[in-house]
């Protein structure tokens, strides 16, 4: 763990007499499996949909339909591939955006992929191996994100220090 943030505030005695330091510590823990699936889907997604642009062109956005991976896609699924990856870039920032992005992904995806099983689209090109490729993608976002704990750990210090001493009579 690595400390991030600090902050002191001091806090005096009636008289005085004693002085009280309370110093607030925000730890934060490296990336959680969360922000680093979101990452690393955001990378590939993003390379996915620029080589399938670049495959394809932009000519037509429902044509030509090109294979990349196992992965079926025109010029239109490749330019939403592109803005899935950036969001779920801005969403590997921290737990909580990458627990967000990846709950929402994760379902958007679970739901796109029994429609592609269900039906292919021909306007996006995509066939039942996307489908499988984005239910096991959904699960795996959505698991990743239920596992990641969002509370910010924190660690509080107090220090008295007394300047005076009662004395008996």
């Amino acid at each position: 763990m690595t400390i991030s943030h600090g902050r002191s505030r001091w806090r005096h005695g009636h008289r005085g007499h004693h002085a009280t330091a309370t110093e607030s510590t925000l730890l934060r823990e490296g990336f959680s499996a969360s922000q680093i699936f979101a990452v690393a889907f955001g990378v590939f997604s993003i390379v996915i949909g620029a080589v399938g642009l670049a495959r394809g062109g932009v000519d037509s956005m429902t044509s030509p339909r090109v294979e990349l991976m196992g992965l079926s896609m025109t010029p239109m699924l490749a330019l939403i591939h592109l803005v899935v990856g950036i969001m779920a870039l801005a969403g590997g920032a921290s737990r909580s955006a990458s627990r967000t992005m990846n709950t929402f992904l994760g379902a958007a995806l679970l739901a796109l992929g029994i429609i592609a099983l269900i039906q292919p689209i021909r306007e996006l090109g995509w066939t039942g191996a996307n489908g499988v490729a984005y239910l096991i993608t959904g699960a795996l976002a959505i698991a990743l994100a239920a596992m990641t704990p969002s509370v910010e750990i924190t660690e509080q210090h107090v220090v008295r220090n007394d300047s005076t001493m009662d004395h008996a009579v």
